[in-house]
């Protein structure tokens, strides 16, 4: 009897490493012909305004030839980042002509992941900076440097033109050393620095109005009146509808600093 039971768990065990090993070896197949799976080459401009027709190429890694029929869908980045990972945010683009190309016009601004999927092919991945269609591009126009409790002269302008921008929104983020309204003090600023450079401009004034302090519109000259009562550096902040946001960083010293270092300038003249 008990040799019977050894010889069924013998059985049972050869058995199941036949299987493990069967198993395995069609594990290895699939991964072989996985790794033999080429990902489409998407190629797109770096950056396109509103409404402006972006030339977008799907190709064979290999041969460089266009992907005729391959799908191209665009996801903004902040789903890409996988903040609603159940939703469906794709904007389909369309499919690939015979030479591989898709023009598409993008009718709102972001950051966009381009993704092109076809038969046979891994997908290929790009991305693409749609920035709004704008009159033009502010200019802060204010010291370096200035002493805290006085009253500091600010005009925003347009940057090609240097007229005087006016009913722009101005702010001043704290920076490093000026500790107003987070424990953390360059958390605004860092944040605002993100947002600016992905051209996330419609998130800019929430963010100025949550970390900054609010100096006002500029009035028909373009100008506006900042008197930082805390010694650090802060990021001035001009908006306004239509234009690419205006930034200058200024560092505010405590009180009678600049006299005692233009005092020591004179002596050691």
């Amino acid at each position: 009897m008990n040799k019977m039971l050894t010889s069924a768990v013998v059985i049972l065990l050869a058995a199941a490493m036949l299987v493990t090993g069967l198993g395995l070896a069609v594990a290895q197949d699939q991964m072989e012909a996985d790794e033999q799976v080429l990902n489409l080459v998407v190629t797109a401009p770096h950056i396109v305004a509103v409404d402006e027709p972006a030339n977008i190429s799907v190709t064979d890694p290999d041969t460089g030839e266009g992907v005729e029929g391959a799908n191209l869908s665009a996801t903004p980045v902040p789903v890409c980042a996988f903040l609603f990972p159940t939703a469906d945010y794709s904007l389909p683009l369309g499919q690939a002509n015979a030479t591989g190309e898709i023009e598409y016009a993008f009718q709102q601004a972001g950051t966009y992941m381009l993704i092109a999927t076809a038969d046979n092919y891994g997908p290929g991945i790009a991305g693409i900076i749609v920035s709004p269609a704008i009159a033009g591009k502010l200019q802060i126009q204010a010291p370096a440097r200035a002493e805290a409790n006085q009253t500091i002269a600010i005009n925003v302008v347009d940057r090609e033109t240097l007229d005087p921008v006016s009913e722009a929104d101005v702010w001043a983020v704290p920076g490093r050393g000026a500790n107003m309204t987070s424990p953390d003090s360059r958390a605004g600023m860092d944040r605002f620095r993100e947002r600016y450079q992905y051209r996330a401009w419609s998130d800019l004034a929430e963010i100025a109005n949550e970390f900054g302090l609010y100096l006002g519109q500029t009035d028909a000259e373009g100008a506006v009146q900042f008197e930082g009562t805390i010694a650090g550096r802060y990021l001035l902040v001009a908006l306004k509808d239509d234009y690419v946001p205006g930034i200058r960083v200024i560092r505010i010293l405590p009180e009678g600093t600049l006299d005692s270092q233009q005092g020591a300038t004179g002596q050691s003249a």
